[in-house]
């Protein structure tokens, strides 16, 4: 007698339901968002001792140091863009073109715009 292949595969044994978490519309839009924009959670305040953040602008080997200092890292972070408008308002001839970012530095230092 001939032996007959049966081309369905095996019979599985059944999938376990995972509980889902319940979480709230905030939680839930958070995730969106990172999966979205492919964000990673936000980072801890940096702070360092002695350690001074600024808002600065890269025109190639120019730096200025435009508004600072801050205690942490994350604050200069937010005010980048207010540094951005400010050097965008002041010189957008020569602001339209640079680098905008932070640094640290040990020693205060002057700034264009303050804090």
């Amino acid at each position: 007698m001939p032996h007959i292949h049966d081309p369905s595969p095996p019979a599985s044994p059944p999938a376990r339901r995972r509980r889902v978490k319940a979480r709230s519309p905030e939680q839930v839009k958070r995730r969106e968002l990172r999966r979205r924009w492919n964000q990673r959670p936000a980072q801890p305040v940096v702070t360092r001792p002695g350690a001074r953040f600024y808002v600065t602008i890269r025109d190639g080997a120019r730096v200025g140091w435009l508004l600072g200092p801050y205690a942490s890292h994350m604050t200069a972070l937010t005010n980048v863009d207010r540094g951005r408008r400010l050097a965008m308002a002041s010189r957008p001839d020569q602001a339209a073109f640079a680098a905008f970012g932070t640094a640290s530095y040990p020693a205060t230092l002057r700034t264009v715009f303050g804090r």
